[in-house]
Formats: structure tokens, C-alpha cells, sequence
């Protein structure tokens, strides 16, 4: 995809109380039109979608173990794990 964006999915409450995983992601190569080469998209956008992904990980400095894998959380939504008023449901 050549576009330069982020995609990030929010999480999403199921059965009440159960939330669901987020995800953000974005990439810094395309693939070129005839596909013979993969190549970096806009300097500019790359420098700035690192910042927003820096931001997030100062932000979610929490850790909360499910199924024996560690995710990243908020202090809020450990918060909330902890005293089981949301469960994880990845």
C-alpha cells in the first residue's frame, strides 16, 4: 500500500464487560506498481508515524498477561483487569 497512513482498530466490548484487543499499525516501504522493488514511503511521514508510535508506548506502560502473552495496557485498563470490572478478551 502506498499510502502513507496508521490503521488502528479500538477495542470493542463484547457481553458486556468483556474488551476486546487494539492494534495499531502502520508500514514505512511499498511495494512498487511492477513489483520488482520495495521502497520507503515519505520521509516526513515515517519521522512523524514513529512519533505517534513512541506516543502510544509512553502511554500504555502497563503490562497484563493473557494466555502467557504480555499486552500492553493503560494504567486505567490494568486498572480495570485487576479489579475484574473488564475482563481481557483477545
Amino acid at each position: 500500500m502506498r499510502s502513507c497512513l496508521i490503521a488502528y482498530n479500538r477495542p470493542l466490548f463484547r457481553n458486556g464487560n468483556e474488551l476486546g484487543q487494539s492494534n495499531i499499525c502502520a508500514d514505512w516501504r511499498y511495494l512498487e506498481e511492477d513489483q520488482a522493488r520495495v521502497l520507503a514511503k515519505d520521509e516526513d511521514f515515517v519521522k512523524w508515524g514513529k512519533k505517534v508510535f513512541t506516543w502510544v508506548r509512553k502511554a500504555t506502560l502497563e503490562e497484563h498477561e493473557l494466555n502467557g502473552f504480555p499486552y500492553r495496557a493503560t494504567k486505567r485498563a490494568k486498572q480495570a483487569f485487576v479489579e475484574r470490572r473488564y475482563i481481557p478478551a483477545f
